[in-house]
């Protein structure tokens, strides 16, 4: 799973978080009062990334490293303020290279949210 730092931005029914690079993201999870602008762990699992474009985009940055599979292509993407690339599992092969922008979105029940302590909010 890709884990980036945030901090939740909005509580309630529907919450929201900021990412490190001011990207706001709503989430269907319902995170207590309590968490109010404090910091958690936004995560999404590869297979559940796909490529948009950068404006409508949970996630965008620079690919450093492609791994063409035939079934399926694995981007290996930089993104800003984070040590480690994402990784996107995508069908097929594509036709992008290294160095390449790319963006990414995925369906709200796909994201998960992490409390500091690795809990899960979307079971707490």
């Amino acid at each position: 799973m890709n884990i980036l730092a945030a901090e939740v931005t909005a509580v309630g029914e529907q919450s929201s978080i900021k990412l490190a690079d001011q990207i706001k993201i709503d989430s269907p999870i319902a995170i207590d009062e309590s968490l109010m602008g404090k910091p958690v762990s936004f995560g999404v699992r590869p297979e559940d990334l796909r490529l948009c474009e950068q404006p409508d985009s949970l996630l965008h940055g620079e690919i450093s490293f492609i791994e063409a599979l035939g079934e399926v292509t694995m981007l290996y993407v930089t993104v800003a303020d984070n040590a480690e690339p994402i990784v996107a599992k995508l069908p097929g092969i594509l036709n992008l290279s290294k160095g390449d922008k790319v963006a990414f979105t995925a369906d709200a029940d796909k994201l998960h949210l992490f409390d500091d302590s690795g809990s899960s909010l979307l079971y707490s």
